[in-house]
C-alpha cells in the first residue's frame, strides 16, 4: 500500500480523465485509476458484486476486472473504494435527516405543550381578571353604601 498518496485529477491525450496517485516519499512512483464509467460498466460492475458477494475483496476485484474490458483490478478496487465511501457519506446524511427530525418531532411537541400550558395560564389570568373586576365592583357598591349610611347617619 502506498504510504502518504496524494490523488491528483489528470487528462491524458485521449481526453479520458485519470486519477494519478503519487506517493510523496518516490516521486518515481505512479499508479494509475481510470474514474470514468460507463452506464454499461458501472450496471456490469454491480451485477458482479452480487455474483463475487462471498468472495474476499482483491478476488472480487480480480474476477469483476476480468468481465470488464477497458477496467484493471486496481480501477476496480479504487472503484468499489469509492462507491463504499459515497455509501456510507449517504447514510451519514440519512442518519442526521433522520436526527434531525426526530429533534423536530421533539421540539413540536414540546412547543404544542407549552402553548397548552400557556393557553392555561392565560385563561386562568382572564378568570382571575374577571374575579378582580367583580371584586372591584363590590368594593365600589360597598364604598357608596358606606358613604350613603354616613350621609343619613349624621
Amino acid at each position: 500500500m502506498i504510504s502518504n498518496t496524494e490523488f491528483v485529477e489528470d487528462e491524458n491525450m485521449t481526453g479520458c480523465s485519470r486519477t494519478v496517485a503519487m506517493n510523496s516519499n518516490e516521486s518515481s512512483q505512479i499508479t494509475e485509476y481510470s474514474v470514468e464509467w460507463s452506464y454499461d460498466e458501472q450496471k456490469l460492475l454491480e451485477e458482479c458484486l452480487l455474483m463475487y458477494a462471498g468472495e474476499e475483496f482483491s478476488a472480487r476485484c480480480l474476477y469483476i476486472a476480468a468481465r470488464l474490458r477497458n477496467k484493471t483490478t486496481r480501477d476496480v478496487a479504487f472503484r468499489l473504494t469509492q462507491m463504499e465511501k459515497y455509501k456510507d457519506k449517504k447514510m451519514r446524511i440519512s442518519q442526521l435527516k433522520e436526527q434531525t427530525s426526530a429533534a423536530l418531532r421533539e421540539s413540536n411537541e414540546l412547543i404544542n405543550f407549552h402553548r397548552g400550558e400557556i393557553n392555561k395560564w392565560v385563561q386562568l389570568a382572564s378568570e382571575q381578571a374577571y374575579v378582580l373586576k367583580q371584586l372591584e365592583a363590590q368594593q365600589t357598591m360597598l364604598q357608596d353604601i358606606l358613604n350613603f349610611q354616613d350621609v343619613h347617619i349624621v
